[in-house]
């Protein structure tokens, strides 16, 4: 895999996540959750 686009995914993960603290506060996630933030 390409370094850059490693790169990209990682912020955009990061993203995701400040994203759902944001809305939802530091509490624990399901994966179901987690999968329906990320498209999966």
């Amino acid at each position: 895999m390409h370094a850059q686009a490693s790169l990209e995914y990682v912020k955009k993960i990061l993203a995701i996540e400040a994203k759902h603290f944001k809305k939802y506060g530091k509490r624990t996630m399901a994966i179901k959750e987690l999968d329906e933030l990320c498209g999966a």
